[in-house]
């Protein structure tokens, strides 16, 4: 007979796996933060559909498989519909759960860290209690050792080595206008933006903030023109996937981030951006070349025709033979040198 597991606790990660599967992290009362797998919840009409998606809270029927443990039953006591409609409050939710998940083991005594991510995601769905007042207290209870707070620790970003040469670049380029939206204080981002030499810098934004100073910027634009966003936190994933090329950092970016993005750049150095921009440039360049030539000698050929003068073979030449030599020129495209970017 098979032997069962009750936990009580909440989901605070979950991926597919295969074509149906999917595989969720719980962080429970009684052993701490554990994988289980959920078998068929991506099927239509599956039970497991809704019950295993993050931030459900609630008791947990497990039997261990070979490898990892499985889900035989879920009753969930709180399911945060909330987040489905609060655009900020969803961001500081996946915020505290990266932090649980960072800080939680399995088979430790996480009781206490279970407990405040949940009355956490509670505080955030009340509309008396402000977000980033919440976002404090969870951060400061975080990294309380038994009880009694130690400290806090500054976390500064650094600005990328190549960061200022990538500016420098894409000006030249033709890029009109740069701007910076971050989270992060003002007088951060100031120092940021004057050392890159940034046109616009705005600091202290929200998720939605960033959203709709993007919409501002995209009716402000030629029309004839194209607003690129490049981010790498999962508060950027809104906003790569609404403007008109999205960019994410693949290396060190979020999974959100990299999903909502046209362009991922693998390792992470922002000059790679100019270096994007001037091969689409020269790919433009011979895609244009091979319209022009194709249409030209189609038109010559096709006067000629009407005229009496060119034959079938020259029906043929236009037809096969400039095809041939559109695709040998576009093949140039894949020696692009050092030199030519």
């Amino acid at each position: 007979m098979q032997d069962f597991i009750l936990v009580t606790g909440i989901i605070i990660k979950q991926m597919p796996i295969g074509e149906s599967d999917r595989r969720v992290t719980i962080l429970t009362n009684s052993r701490g933060k554990i994988s289980a797998f959920a078998r068929g919840a991506r099927k239509p009409n599956s039970r497991f559909s809704g019950t295993t998606c993050p931030f459900c809270f609630g008791s947990f029927k497990l039997y261990e498989g070979r490898d990892a443990y499985n889900i035989a039953e879920a009753d969930i006591k709180n399911y945060f519909e909330e987040f489905r409609t609060d655009l900020d409050g969803s961001f500081y939710a996946a915020y505290f759960a990266e932090i649980a998940d960072y800080y939680c083991r399995e088979n430790n005594d996480e009781r206490e860290m279970m407990k405040l991510f949940y009355q956490s995601l509670r505080a955030l769905c009340a509309p008396s209690l402000n977000d980033r007042l919440v976002r404090y207290i969870y951060e400061i209870k975080s990294i309380a050792v038994n009880g009694e707070y130690m400290g806090h620790i500054a976390i500064s970003d650094v600005v990328k080595e190549d960061s200022e040469a990538c500016v420098k670049a894409i000006k030249k380029l033709g890029v009109e206008k740069t701007v910076i939206l971050t989270g992060d204080s003002q007088k951060v981002a100031n120092a940021v933006g004057k050392e890159l030499a940034i046109d616009e810098v705005y600091s202290q934004l929200m998720p939605g903030d960033k959203v709709e100073i993007v919409e501002r910027l995209l009716n402000e634009k030629n029309k004839n023109s194209s607003l690129v966003f490049v981010g790498d936190g999962i508060n950027d994933a809104p906003v790569i996937s609404r403007a008109d090329v999205g960019m994410a950092m693949g290396a060190l970016g979020s999974d959100a981030a990299i999903e909502s993005a046209d362009i991922v750049l693998m390792d992470d150095k922002p000059s790679k951006l100019a270096t994007a921009i001037r091969i689409s440039k020269k790919t433009m360049g011979i895609v244009r070349q091979n319209i022009v030539f194709a249409l030209a000698v189609k038109a010559l050929v096709l006067i000629l025709g009407a005229l009496g003068i060119a034959g079938m073979w020259l029906a043929v030449f236009a037809d096969v033979g400039v095809s041939v030599i559109a695709i040998l020129n576009a093949m140039r495209a894949m020696k692009i040198k050092n030199a030519d970017l």
